[in-house]
């Protein structure tokens, strides 16, 4: 079982070492741990809790998310050329890239915004209901764009 894992890190790390030189690949990493963390918590308690998300996975899933954030906006400002009309790619790919940052995005812009107190809270939950569906579009989005750029690779 141990050496699956192995393989599995030396191959993203071989891979990720081609896009992401040096330190770079340590954000990209965050970027990948970070959002299988907040899938897995967010879908997991959406799924099997009816009350959702409280106490402490909460907290954690937030503060995940500023980690997810951060790591986002240093992946997209990397690799947004790599993904323009002009350079060669499967438009599949490109469209499945930036339906990932549009969709993360508004899981950021969600979460912040069912934050903020003044705002009545039939809002706050409709931003939790939008949430949800970005969250479901986002991980639809990462997955036929994983499994197409793997998929070229063969």
């Amino acid at each position: 079982m141990l050496k699956g894992w192995t393989r599995l890190y030396e191959w993203a790390k071989t891979w990720a070492g081609q896009f992401y030189p040096g330190w770079k690949s340590r954000v990209f990493f965050s970027l990948i741990l970070s959002f299988l963390f907040l899938a897995i918590s967010g879908f997991l308690f959406a799924l099997l809790v009816r009350r959702g998300l409280y106490g402490l996975p909460l907290l954690l899933h937030v503060a995940v998310g500023g980690i997810f954030a951060i790591c986002l906006s240093m992946v997209v400002v990397w690799r947004a050329r790599d993904y323009t009309l002009d350079v060669v790619l499967p438009i599949l790919l490109k469209v499945m890239f930036w339906a990932f940052v549009v969709t993360s995005l508004g899981l950021i812009v969600t979460s912040l915004s069912s934050m903020i107190s003044f705002l009545s809270m039939p809002f706050q939950t409709a931003m939790i209901r939008w949430h949800r569906l970005f969250a479901a579009v986002s991980l639809a989005s990462i997955s036929v764009f994983l499994y197409y750029s793997l998929d070229r690779e063969k």
